[in-house]
Order: C-alpha cells, then structure tokens, then sequence
C-alpha cells in the first residue's frame, strides 16, 4: 500500500510517456492503471491544471527560458528564478533594499512617505510654460525691481496719484516734465535768496542767476558788465553820475557767467541778489 507515489508509464521503447498522481491506498495493477487512462492521456497531452502540482512542485529550475517574453520589464536569472529587470535606455525604477521603487532625481521630485512628491523649490524656470504664472500665483509685494525689466513700467500701469515724492529722484524733474502753467506763485516759494553784499573791481562768478543792485553817489561813473569771461567785459549798464542824479541800478546776471562792477570811488551799497539757490 502507498500512499503517495508518481507512476512512470513507459512505452514499449523504454520512453517516459507520462507521470500522473495516484490516489493514496490504490494499489498498483493493471486494473487500476486502466481505469486512470484519462487521466493518463490528460498528463500526456499537456493539459496539467492547479490540481495536477503539488504545493512549491515548480522550482525556478523546471522553468524554460521561453518563459519571459523580452523587453517587458521581466528577466530569468541565471538560477531560473523570475526577476524585475529595470533596465532601459532611460530607466525609471531602481531595486533597492530588496525592494522595486521609483527613482528620483532628489532635486525636483523626492520620495515621501505618502508617495512621491515635489522638492520644495523644485520647480525651475525651465518646466514653467511661457505665460504661466498668472496674477493670483504671485505673492503680494514680492516682484522687485530687479525682477523689471527696464522701460516696462509704462504710464498705463501707474494708478492715478501712485508716485509718491520719495519716489522721484533729485534733480530729475526737467522743464519738460512740467505742464505749462503748472507752475503757481504758490509752488515758486523763494524765488528770490537772501542779499548778499559785493565789493566794487571785483569779479563773480554767478552760481545762480541772478540780479545785481548798486546804489551809489551821484559824482561817480559806474559800469556793470557780465559775460563769460574772468574778468567779463561786456557792460550791461553804465551810470554816469552829476550834481544833481543819483547814481541807482541793477543788471541782471545768468547762471555761470561772471559779473563785475568797476567804480571810481566807493559806493553806498553793492548787493548781489540771486535767484532761487
């Protein structure tokens, strides 16, 4: 009595026909052979199903090499054991601690324990699309001006009262950037600086425009001149003084030029008024 035993059937040559299991406590007889000849036949055929193999009865060296079909993430190794094969020109999934994952790059794309997720700054201006960081993804008060390019902020995109005066930079506000009668009496506030006290045969230099005032005795000859030369010579005014004149005027000086008052005796009074400052 078995109870278990594979059968090997040979034909009349001596050649393996087939192996089919026996059930436990069959005897071994031509009787019972007989009987089990569709299963014989079944094994012989090739068709062997799930109730054919006994459990773990497929070891990795009974597999053919036909068994993987190529290029399909698959291979056989050299054992007959089936394994992952990651490879390809541009592989996208590693082994790693006995285990298939997806490799990373850790710069853009890390692995987290929720899965895969971007690196926090890992977006570079190469993977943005032209045109697709829209207004409602830009931070408030975070475009600076280096981030401007130069000449694009045109008159379009400044609000109405939008340039403070901290904005403006000194000394940029030309006589072209101001509308014609814009300025008032009230925005000409010291027009006129503080007097300042000259000497007679000496030579200025006018570092704004302004006016020269004399006041002087009515016996003595006085020119005025100014021009761009030191000391200047072209005369603006001239006093020829009598018994009975006074002796008074003024000239008016440009910005840069110089200015001179030439007298043959002391005056009362030489003023320089300028201009603003």
């Amino acid at each position: 009595m078995f109870k278990l035993f594979w059968n090997i059937l040979k034909d009349e040559d001596g050649g393996t026909l087939a192996i089919t299991r026996v059930t436990a406590n069959t005897l071994i007889t031509a009787t019972a052979t007989n009987a089990r000849s569709a299963e014989i036949e079944a094994v012989i055929n090739g068709v062997i199903d799930a109730d054919n193999l006994a459990a773990d009865g497929v070891t990795a060296v009974k597999l053919h090499l036909d068994v993987v079909r190529p290029d399909y993430g698959l291979s056989q190794h050299t054992t007959g054991a089936l394994q992952v094969d990651p490879s390809d020109t541009n592989p996208a999934l590693e082994i790693s601690d006995g285990g298939l994952r997806v490799k990373v790059d850790d710069s853009s794309i890390e692995r987290a324990s929720g899965g895969l997720q971007l690196k926090d700054g890992g977006i570079a201006a190469a993977k943005l699309a032209s045109d697709s960081v829209e207004t409602a993804k830009i931070k408030d008060a975070n475009v600076t001006t280096a981030k401007i390019a130069d000449s694009n902020v045109t008159a379009a995109k400044l609000a109405s009262d939008s340039v403070e005066t901290a904005k403006i930079k000194d000394v940029n506000v030309t006589t072209a950037k101001i509308a014609n009668s814009a300025v008032t009496a009230a925005k000409a506030s010291a027009l006129y600086s503080d007097w300042v006290s000259k000497s007679i045969n000496t030579s200025y230099l006018a570092e704004t425009d302004g006016v020269v005032v004399i006041d002087a005795p009515a016996s003595l000859v006085i020119t005025g001149c100014t021009d761009g030369s030191n000391p200047p010579t072209t005369a603006r005014l001239t006093l020829t003084g009598g018994p009975s004149t006074n002796n008074n005027g003024t000239f008016p000086v440009r910005k840069g030029d110089y200015w001179k008052v030439n007298s043959n005796g002391a005056v009362t009074g030489l003023w320089w008024l300028p201009l603003g400052s």
